[in-house]
């Protein structure tokens, strides 16, 4: 009787490592697929908005893609412009203080620059 339970437990083992093996090569060949799909992306142009990719077929998607293309350039400039208005924008405020003022406004940046790089260097230890 002994045997025939240590049968089993073989048995019952031998298929859990197979359906291991399987599981684990069901999920590198989706990563195979995901990895591809992903550098096809970056070919072509960028993401789908969300909500889009149960909807479009590879022609859509294809065409997508290529507006995301013709908008990109266009998008990067004004994003580079506002940011230029922003520190623009920010030099501009930094007149109104006295020089007291920007000296401690030097000093407060200066800190959080430290507390931030020595956080950051926690973390990737």
């Amino acid at each position: 009787m002994t045997q025939c339970w240590g049968r089993y437990a073989f048995v019952l083992l031998f298929s859990g490592i197979c359906l291991l093996g399987f599981a684990a090569d069901k999920k590198s060949s989706s990563r195979k697929t995901s990895k591809s799909a992903a550098a096809k992306q970056e070919t072509s142009g960028g993401r789908l908005p969300r909500y889009f990719a149960g909807l479009v077929d590879d022609e859509q998607r294809e065409e997508i893609y290529q507006i995301q293309l013709k908008y990109r350039e266009q998008i990067q400039e004004l994003e580079k412009e506002l940011a230029e208005l922003e520190q623009e924008q920010l030099g501009a405020m930094e007149k109104v203080l006295t020089t007291t003022q920007r000296k401690e406004l030097a000093a407060l940046r200066s800190a959080a620059s430290k507390k931030q790089g020595s956080t950051s260097r926690a973390k990737k230890n």
